[in-house]
């Protein structure tokens, strides 16, 4: 590449990411459907579209429980943005504990916008590094 050539693009940022599931998925298919698929290109379509789908879904279920797990720690926050609340506080049975769950809502928002010393800085505009 030439250099001006390189003025063009943009900045890439590279890191390096860990595992964080490493499991084997397994589907089951019937031998009589895979006869089918492998008659007609349209019979393949419908068995891959089948498959797809059904192969999905565990995977997502458990990247998302994983991903969860990863960012819900308490050390990853503002501790202003950290609020303990029990289990009976969020059965909302009035108007009153309604108000009273979106008022903390509101204030761990704005308390994850502080900047803190912890891996949540706020917001930070593109290319501001403080």
């Amino acid at each position: 590449m030439k250099d001006d050539e390189t003025d063009d693009m943009p900045e890439v940022f590279s890191c390096r990411l860990p595992i964080i599931l490493d499991k084997v998925y397994y589907t089951i298919i019937n031998k009589r459907a895979m006869k089918r698929a492998l008659q007609s290109p349209v019979e393949t379509a419908l068995l891959l579209d089948r498959l797809t789908d059904s192969m999905k879904t565990k995977p997502i279920t458990d990247i998302n429980k994983k991903i969860t797990e990863i960012i819900c720690k308490k050390e990853n926050y503002n501790t202003k943005a950290w609020e303990e609340v029990e289990a009976d506080d969020l059965k909302i049975d009035s108007l009153d504990k309604a108000i009273a769950i979106l008022k903390k809502i509101k204030a761990a928002s704005n308390a994850m916008l502080e900047i803190s010393d912890k891996y949540n800085k706020g917001y930070q505009k593109p290319g501001n590094t403080t």
